[in-house]
């Protein structure tokens, strides 16, 4: 250790600043004072920034300290990519700062500046997360912004969430959310070497970007993760390859042309390294070209692709983890029999009888974590069970951790109290790791979309839970 502290901390201090994962850097700290000293907090609480919004107080402290910004790895800044109860995370000493900035970072130039300087001191940024909206945000700022990015050499992850339109770029500022003159030059097309890359707003899918998107994601051939949030009428998506590719996020809706999904259908077929695909079709009929997707994992769509994917007529068994928006009824049970019963365990159901759910439950007996609906009690859903035939239908899935059910604890608490505890009792004996019910809500007060959550917990033979609320600030 002595021959080490010959270098001195600020010789240490860059050293470190090579290490990227937070749990290695907690490991240094704990192997003396003196590491613990250089590695808490000037690396732990800078490796990764979450903000809903950018403090002036935060971006300001952020460029005058370049010892410090160059160690983060990770920024994500927008309510628009946190999900449900993401906290924001700032570093200790400013914390107390950011909770009182009444400052605006969208009407403030001198921050805004301040803000490309702290971003150039990140010399070492990854990962870059950013929700912003046109006109509100100035064009010139836009510009710096990406600008920067570009050059950063490190940045291998990039997530923007874009407002109304991108406007021009010589320097003015267009007050009109229509003007798009001058995007051809836009420096956000000259980033490259991403291994990740999510675009969300329809201002990308306009046809005059087209061009640009297209050669833009030839800049990063070794492409891991993409997502697109828009419709991709305007971009040529079989001329891409990605031999890298595992996820692929597609959404989005436009007026369906000719065949609208044919492009993305023969793109699916030539990546076989996709594991991960969210994409709703927009054609009521879906039809996967042979042997597309031979390792999908996990699979978010309507029930009519997820079947059409089951019935390519590939024989292997798929080894699907998780499947999202599926329909179970005897026909689709025994397509589902061509998935790996021993890899699938998180699945979103609509079902037509609760025999059918039983069979589910049968055939996957490892299912950890079940959405449901299609349930009707007190008027909801469109099908109608007594509670205790629906209880006991779930009892089935022994090892569930998780329920999403719209329905079920609702229409619980809407029975006496003394009858309540029975169900549940019932389900949590017979289902031993059940942890939590969840369901979402839409809170007309505040027009806000809540998710409600029900925690179980067992002590001394007893039950008890706790209810939960989280505010999605997407």
């Amino acid at each position: 250790m002595s021959n080490l502290q010959i270098l001195g901390v600020d010789v240490l201090d860059v050293i470190i600043s090579f290490v990227d994962g937070v749990p290695d850097l907690i490991s240094l700290a704990l192997t003396c004072q003196w590491f613990a000293a250089i590695v808490i907090p000037n690396h732990t609480e800078y490796r990764t920034i979450v903000v809903h919004r950018l403090h002036p107080g935060l971006v300001s402290h952020l460029a005058d300290r370049r010892d410090l910004a160059r160690n983060i790895r990770s920024i994500q800044i927008g309510r628009q990519l946190s999900d449900f109860a993401t906290l924001e995370r700032v570093p200790a000493r400013i914390r107390d700062i950011t909770v009182t900035d009444a400052g605006r970072y969208e009407d403030n130039g001198a921050i805004q500046m301040a803000f490309v300087r702290a971003l150039k001191n990140m010399e070492f940024l990854q990962d870059f997360q950013w929700a912003f909206a046109w006109p509100k945000i100035p064009l010139p700022h836009l510009v710096g912004v990406f600008d920067t990015l570009r050059k950063c050499v490190h940045l291998r992850s990039l997530s923007l969430v874009a407002g109304v339109s991108l406007g021009p770029i010589n320097g003015g500022f267009s007050q009109s959310p229509n003007d798009d003159s001058g995007w051809e030059t836009f420096p956000v097309w000259q980033v490259s070497g991403l291994q990740k890359l999510s675009l969300t707003g329809s201002i990308w899918g306009r046809e005059k970007y087209g061009k640009e998107i297209q050669e833009w994601l030839l800049r990063s051939p070794d492409l891991e993760h993409l997502a697109l949030h828009f419709p991709t009428d305007n971009i040529e998506l079989p001329d891409l390859r990605f031999p890298l590719l595992s996820t692929v996020v597609l959404r989005g809706s436009s007026p369906a042309a000719a065949q609208p999904d044919e492009p993305i259908l023969r793109f699916l077929a030539a990546h076989p390294t996709v594991t991960n695909l969210t994409w709703y079709p927009r054609k009521d009929e879906t039809r996967f070209l042979p042997g597309s997707l031979p390792n999908i994992a996990n699979l978010t769509t309507d029930a009519d692709a997820a079947l059409a994917l089951l019935v390519d007529g590939d024989p292997r068994l798929r080894p699907i983890e998780r499947l999202y928006g599926f329909q179970i009824n005897a026909s689709s049970l025994d397509l589902l029999r061509t998935v790996n019963r021993d890899h699938l365990r998180c699945i979103s159901v609509r079902y037509d009888t609760l025999d059918s759910l039983k069979e589910l439950a049968r055939i996957f007996p490892g299912i950890t974590t079940l959405g449901v609906s299609n349930m009707r009690l007190d008027g909801l859903g469109e099908w109608e069970y007594p509670w205790e035939e629906y209880i006991d239908a779930l009892t089935h899935f022994r090892n569930v951790h998780l329920i999403r059910d719209p329905g079920l604890w609702r229409n619980l608490q809407a029975l006496e109290q003394r009858v309540m505890h029975s169900p549940i009792r019932d389900l949590l004996e017979r289902c031993p790791s059940l942890e939590r019910i969840q369901y979402n809500r839409l809170d007309l007060t505040n027009s806000e979309n809540v998710l409600s959550e029900v925690v179980f917990s067992h002590a001394n033979g007893s039950v008890s839970w706790v209810e939960r609320e989280y505010i999605n600030e997407g």
